[in-house]
């Protein structure tokens, strides 16, 4: 039962992700100088199965603003790009391993 708790609420925080990025990407359009600063990050994976490899890289290329670019031979480590890193790659890295990473390996582990 805790299972499907877990589950729900990582949909419910993954929707708000999306609505917030699809916002975000809407109001920086409408500006008349754009905030974007795009790069890449690697993202550290830790022990993951293909399955939830899979799940990682589609939820991230679906949230607006991020894109899964690479994975490393040794399945360790993803390659992303970001739009919006804002000079903290650091920050971006956190929230993803947090938010995640760590949920996806959890529910799925």
């Amino acid at each position: 039962m805790k299972w499907i708790l877990d589950f729900v609420c990582f949909a419910l925080f993954y929707v708000r992700e999306v609505v917030t990025a699809n916002l975000y990407i809407a109001m920086d359009i409408m500006r008349p100088k754009s905030h974007a600063s795009p790069g890449f990050i690697e993202l550290p994976l830790g022990p993951m199965s293909n399955m939830q490899i899979l799940l990682l890289t589609n939820l991230i290329s679906m949230t607006p603003g991020t894109l899964s670019f690479d994975l490393s031979h040794d399945r360790r480590r993803l390659l992303i790009h970001a739009m919006y890193l804002r000079g903290r790659p650091d920050e971006t890295r956190d929230h993803l391993v947090e938010r995640y990473v760590k949920v996806i390996q959890r529910l799925f582990g």
